[in-house]
């Protein structure tokens, strides 16, 4: 029996013990949530909208190779006799270049989408913040 008391002394003396260390953890400055606050303020700053890309017809008439300056080497690039069938794999799109002759000049451009069924978005919406353009572009 005697055991049985001096286990619940140690029990008691343990959940006294861990709430006098909670509450000393506990800071309360005016803020309730000083981690939350800060989260909150760093996601309500305003985000900069990226800047819209060129139009497409900018790169039709030009060499293949100015599109992939600016958007990166093709994710497939297929043969058609003496053209050429180009797709860019972007985070908003799917960009689609026919080129003729293979490796010569962009004669079509146009979007698609990364997901099937959903709407295809402007070529300038797909390269928006494609910071390159700017840099490159004497257009």
């Amino acid at each position: 029996m005697v055991s049985f008391f001096r286990s619940s002394r140690v029990n008691g003396f343990a959940l006294l013990l861990s709430m006098a260390v909670l509450a000393a953890c506990s800071t309360d400055d005016g803020e309730r949530d000083p981690l939350g606050a800060l989260i909150g303020r760093e996601m309500a700053k305003p985000r900069k909208k990226p800047q819209p890309g060129p139009d497409a017809a900018a790169f039709v008439g030009e060499p293949v190779e100015a599109l992939d300056l600016f958007l990166g080497a093709p994710g497939l690039t297929r043969q058609e006799g003496e053209n050429e069938f180009r797709r860019y794999d972007l985070s908003q799109c799917r960009a689609y270049a026919i080129v003729v002759p293979a490796g010569g000049e962009v004669t079509s451009l146009t979007t698609g989408p990364v997901v099937q069924g959903d709407e295809a978005p402007s070529f300038r919406a797909c390269t928006a913040g494609l910071v390159n353009w700017a840099e490159t572009s004497d257009r």
